[in-house]
């Protein structure tokens, strides 16, 4: 693809050269084909409903996820038993013979949606700042 070979910190990575586009004939009627790349998050990244639309905005996409959105809690802990509440009991001895039991709850009024997303198309390198922008805030 290049001509000589290439030294690390040689090629700008936010504008990197379209050398590849010499081998195409060119129609000047058409637009010259656009590059594509793939980023693939290992781990996934679990986001809510707006931090995704904001990454696929970001990235120059419309949100392609067919699926349905499941809640953020199941997202992060799959291996949760979510049939009955999230509960925890703790008692506490206040001397040898006396104790109070508390019990804590909870029963989120209404749930958060998210998605996990394992990779993200993009068209230009530069979309990625704007990607991690929104990831990292």
């Amino acid at each position: 693809m290049f001509d000589e070979p290439v030294q690390p910190g040689q090629i700008d990575w936010q504008e990197p050269p379209l050398s590849n586009l010499d081998n195409f004939i060119v129609d000047e009627a058409q637009p010259a084909p656009m590059a594509h790349f793939i980023a693939r998050f290992d781990p996934p990244i679990i986001v809510g409903l707006q931090d995704e639309i904001d990454i696929m905005n970001a990235a120059g996409l419309v949100t392609y996820s067919q699926s349905m959105p499941s809640t953020l809690d199941m997202l992060l802990y799959p291996r949760m038993d979510y049939s009955a509440p999230l509960q925890k009991k703790r008692t506490i001895w206040l001397d040898e013979t006396t104790s109070r039991s508390h019990s804590y709850s909870l029963n989120p009024l209404r749930p958060c949606y998210g998605r996990m997303i394992e990779e993200l198309p993009f068209s230009h390198p530069r979309q990625l700042l704007a990607v991690f922008q929104v990831i990292f805030s």
